[in-house]
């Protein structure tokens, strides 16, 4: 028997019938959408066929079943034969309300009539298209969604953060830990392999120099600007999706400032070897 407790520490697959929605929420088992709690509305409950046609054509808006096409509740115009939605009943405001209220949106789907439903999980109320023949609410994970928003914020922070010495550009480093401003680690050695790199070239003979353009700091800058050179990860930070991804000295790159910036300046960004292109195109035409 389904119970308020158990909602809360569900997990995905867990299939109940309408009827055990039904006895949980007191609404009748064939409804959709179902408001738990007397008074204050504490949740909600939506039990969802896919792709039922005629009155409810519900559906994946994707393939990782993540945002839901869900339509509201109304009743047949039997004048005009056809459905009639009210956003103003109270089982669609319980489902608007959700993200204001801060309660949870229990969402159980079906495939066909008859099979049990699945829960997929907590959803909020993303949008609601209010048109009288075709009001429905897009619905969005909450996991999903704050998961794809961390990755874009992490995005963010390096794509608008200065490019000075990698070490510094807002990170603080406890043990070999990264930690960014949303406070997501993994495991970093930036520093060692910048280290290690301008040691290789030192030991050819050769100048710590910008791998692009071929600026050398200690050139224009004398002993204060001597091994100064910024470190590009030729593989975003960003896309490293495993903690502890393993990173290579020759999967650093050795860059002066201009140039790592002009790298890092627009989505997509540019690949060192197309940057360095440019920069022997501009200097041909000259």
């Amino acid at each position: 028997m389904l119970t308020i407790h158990m909602l809360a520490e569900l997990k995905p697959g867990f299939k109940v019938k309408a009827s055990d929605v039904s006895h949980l929420s007191g609404q009748n088992r064939i409804k959709g959408i179902h408001p738990i709690g007397s008074n204050d509305v504490t949740g909600v409950i939506i039990l969802c066929t896919i792709g039922s046609g005629g009155e409810y054509p519900n559906k994946w808006l994707d393939s990782s079943h993540t945002r839901l096409k869900y339509y509201m509740e109304g009743r047949e115009d039997k004048q005009l034969g056809r459905k009639k939605y009210f956003p103003h009943w109270k089982s669609n405001q319980a489902v608007m309300n959700a993200k204001r209220e801060s309660y949870p949106v229990y969402v159980f789907v079906r495939e066909r009539q008859g099979d049990a439903y699945q829960y997929q999980g907590q959803f909020f109320c993303e949008q609601v298209v209010d048109k009288e023949w075709d009001s429905y609410f897009i619905l969005a994970n909450k996991d999903a969604y704050e998961e794809q928003s961390k990755k874009q914020h992490i995005e963010q922070i390096w794509e608008e953060t200065p490019y000075y010495d990698i070490d510094e550009a807002d990170i603080r480093v406890n043990e070999g830990k990264k930690v960014l401003r949303i406070h997501m680690q993994r495991e970093r050695a930036s520093s060692k392999l910048k280290k290690e790199a301008i040691r290789r070239v030192k030991m050819k003979g050769q100048p710590v120099s910008c791998e692009v353009c071929g600026f050398v700091f200690e050139e224009v800058y004398g002993k204060h600007g001597a091994d100064y050179i910024e470190a590009h990860h030729k593989v975003p930070l960003s896309e490293l999706e495993a903690e502890g991804a393993e990173v290579r000295v020759e999967d650093i790159a050795l860059l002066c400032s201009n140039c790592h910036s002009m790298i890092h300046r627009k989505r997509e960004w540019l690949t060192v070897e197309e940057l360095k292109k440019i920069v022997q195109s501009q200097r041909a035409t000259k």
